[in-house]
């Protein structure tokens, strides 16, 4: 029997890890050749003629190039630092990666600047060129974003005052957030916990342990509050700034844009989610009898019912995916096989490692990487598979130029959440007792808790601290409030009164990630996008797992609604599609119900 390695390869890539002569070599070669474009930039000609396509033809291309070297070095350093948190070389190597991002985002600004001044005749000739035809609709995306900007001069000078102010800020909060500890009880021993470890506690089986963290979790948050609101609010005070010159009079025009999505289908989205969601409220109510309590707590969301000390080797949780996977599509399951047996996954449980999961591509070598730390849980085996659909959508759109190949945050999740989809139903046609199923319907819901409820209050809270900050800088109070009021009406006051946690905007690194404001709808968005499509596999159509892979291929060259409606033949701006999914989501409250009278 095979047995798969839980320690990824990352010398297939640069051989050397921090110290790679390799990784400084690619570095240098990148790091040049974007100077070198820019030192000659006034060479280059501003006017797109047929006369001077050729030129623009090139630079195009040598761009792609340069970009897919970048992202391979950029890939490698977050794994790196993901492998070991003390790698303090790969900490300096965040430096230069920064640099040649610097380089590239200034060439990427002056290249709209001139998309945006070009005659429209000149400019669609060019867009059916040949070697252009193919990637016009990144180009023409990144014309119109041009003409929403400031002149090139000013967005030049965003973009390098933001090495060492917006962005700073963001890399300060990491910093903050990666030092925090504390000190925390349990079984009479005491350990030093990081943030995320802390966090974890929140899952587990005693209401004491959970509340004590859950305290704990708030008393050091709340130690770094002030520096954390400071964060915060000159995030918000740079974007409100740069959105001005932009004459920009939404503060969601730029994550609607980056996430090619149209306000009305967001706005739609979140309208039937607001008349849906008290749906959960039999679900919160028959959790809360199975713990013994009158009302859930943000501490009890998920304390875990049923029978979750059901574990798994990692070779069983390898092959358990595989082996669901085949159902769906053989493809899919030959993809994620060959991920394991190559060591494109590193699950190995040790310390040092940084929290989370994440799935990277690097462009050059065509291979990804995956980053989880498996302890044998249910958890681990979904995040495995959800993490595997994120490599999977990368991989088959590996063929396709580059400039195609990026797909905005609300289709990003789509491959992830439907390969967990795929295997959480696996898991629960093997159940054999009630007890499974329930912790596993539990899981599925409080999934639905997370993303029609927990991420709309991080949605409601942006959008109330945005509009606060226009008056001047918010402090930790206020921030709170703000905070406390969006938990309520998200929840729709299903927890306990003293169940909230105004101190979510601190913890939550979301709020800092300074590549992508409104780091939250997307996520919802992909869930219930993923779940609509995944309910559609369901009907037996022996074509579904081709329609599907001509899905995600264009999910890079295509609007949100462009997809749904080519693909799934649906109006994302109208509520059917969003109802369909809330309801499937959501199918699973009354047999939960049921389900938990019977064990209570």
């Amino acid at each position: 029997m095979t047995a798969y390695n839980p320690q990824w390869d990352l010398e297939t890539i640069f051989a050397g890890g921090s110290t790679s002569t390799a990784l400084q070599a690619a570095w240098q070669e990148v790091n040049d050749a974007y100077q070198a474009i820019l030192d000659q930039w006034d060479q280059f000609p501003a006017e797109l003629t047929p006369a001077t396509e050729d030129r623009w033809v090139e630079l195009i291309h040598q761009l792609e190039t340069l970009t897919r070297q970048q992202r391979e070095i950029s890939a490698f350093v977050g794994c790196l630092l993901a492998q070991n948190v003390r790698d303090e070389k790969a900490y300096q190597l965040l430096d230069q990666v920064t640099q040649i991002s610097t380089k590239s985002k200034i060439i990427g600004t002056q290249l709209a600047a001139l998309y945006r001044e070009q005659d429209q005749a000149n400019w669609e000739h060019f867009l059916a060129h040949p070697e252009i035809q193919p990637i016009a609709f990144a180009l023409e995306e990144r014309r119109e974003i041009g003409r929403s900007k400031m002149a090139t001069d000013k967005e030049i000078l965003v973009e390098e005052l933001a090495a060492d102010g917006y962005t700073a800020w963001g890399k300060l909060y990491n910093r903050i957030a990666g030092d925090l500890e504390a000190d925390f009880e349990e079984n009479g021993t005491t350990r030093r916990l990081s943030m995320s470890q802390l966090a974890s506690k929140l899952s587990h089986p005693q209401r004491e342990v959970r509340q004590r963290a859950f305290e704990t979790f708030e008393a050091k948050w709340q130690s770094v509050a002030p520096l954390t609101a400071m964060t915060l609010n000159f995030l918000g005070g740079f974007r409100h700034t740069m959105y001005k010159h932009r004459h920009w009079d939404s503060i969601l025009q730029e994550p609607l844009q980056q996430s090619r999505l149209k306000p009305e289908t967001l706005h739609q989205m979140w309208s039937v989610i607001q008349q849906e969601s008290p749906r959960l409220g039999a679900y919160f109510k028959a959790k809360a009898k199975l713990l013994g309590i009158d009302q859930l707590t943000w501490y009890d969301v998920n304390a875990p019912v049923g029978a979750p000390d059901q574990r798994y080797t990692y070779d069983e949780a390898c092959k358990f995916i595989i082996q669901q996977h085949q159902k769906f599509d053989p493809q899919l399951a030959e993809f994620s096989q060959m991920a394991m047996e190559k060591r494109w996954i590193e699950a190995e449980d040790r310390a040092g490692k940084q929290a989370g999961g994440f799935c990277t591509g690097f462009p050059k070598s065509e291979q990804w990487r995956i980053f989880m730390t498996f302890t044998g849980t249910y958890d681990n085996l979904a995040t495995l598979a959800h993490e595997l659909g994120h490599a999977y959508h990368g991989w088959v759109m590996r063929d396709l130029p580059l400039y195609i190949r990026h797909y905005p945050m609300t289709l990003a999740e789509t491959a992830s959440t439907f390969s967990e989809a795929i295997v959480a139903d696996g898991a629960y046609s093997t159940a054999t007792t009630d007890a499974e199923k329930l912790f596993l319907l539990d899981i599925k819901l409080s999934d639905a808790v997370a993303f029609m409820m927990n991420i709309q209050a991080r949605y409601l809270f942006e959008l109330s601290f945005y509009e606060a900050r226009k008056t001047g800088a918010q402090p930790v109070d206020a921030l709170n409030q703000l905070m406390l009021d969006a938990q309520k009406k998200a929840f729709n006051g299903f927890f306990a009164e003293d169940g909230y946690h105004p101190l979510f905007w601190a913890s939550k690194l979301h709020f800092y990630i300074t590549e992508a404001p409104f780091y939250n709808f997307p996520y919802t968005f992909g869930y219930l996008f993923s779940n609509g499509i995944y309910q559609r596999s369901l009907d037996g159509d022996p074509n579904f797992a081709q329609k599907y892979v001509d899905l995600l291929r264009d999910t890079g060259r295509m609007t949100c609604e462009d997809v749904a409606q080519r693909h799934l033949g649906v109006d994302l701006t109208q509520p059917d599609f969003w109802k369909d999914a809330c309801d499937h989501v959501l199918s699973g409250v009354d047999e939960f119900v049921t389900l938990a009278e019977k064990l209570a």
